[in-house]
């Protein structure tokens, strides 16, 4: 029968520092991917919540300027009216008439309309929402669109 040595016997079951340290690294990896992508995260939501402002606030401006007499404008630009109501701050918007080959030889014009914050770079550049209109030529339909 073989005996253990009382060093072997009494060695208590323990971690080396070399396992430790592992351990410490993997975890630190694992806390720098969760928060880095939160962070992501946390930015891709503050974008989408500022797209459905826009979209909010494009819709009103639409809505307003359909039913106006003036109707839709053209070739012009400022800002949304109530910045109150939109829940992610105010816009600023664009209009001005685009050529569209489907509509070529129609007695019909298209408007793109955008959006974009306020504050940053031209309304064109990278805008948060961008309608384009089909509306009928300025002086057909001055209540629902033309001017």
């Amino acid at each position: 029968m073989l005996s253990k040595s009382f060093s072997e016997r009494s060695r208590p079951a323990a971690f080396t520092l070399i396992e430790i340290a592992a351990a410490l690294a993997i975890l630190g990896t694992l806390l720098v991917g969760i928060l880095l992508a939160k962070a992501s995260h946390t930015r891709q939501l503050a974008r989408a919540e500022r797209k459905a402002g826009a979209v909010q606030a494009a819709d009103r401006l639409i809505r307003e300027w359909w039913h106006s007499a003036e109707g839709v404008p053209r070739n012009a630009s400022g800002r949304v009216p109530d910045p109150r109501a939109d829940r992610s701050g105010s816009f600023r918007w664009r209009t001005r008439v685009v050529e569209r080959s489907g509509l070529r030889g129609l007695p019909a014009r298209a408007v793109r309309i955008t959006l974009s914050s306020a504050g940053e770079g031209p309304p064109d550049e990278d805008p948060l929402v961008a309608v384009t209109l089909v509306l009928p030529p300025p002086g057909a339909d001055a209540g629902r669109g033309g001017s």
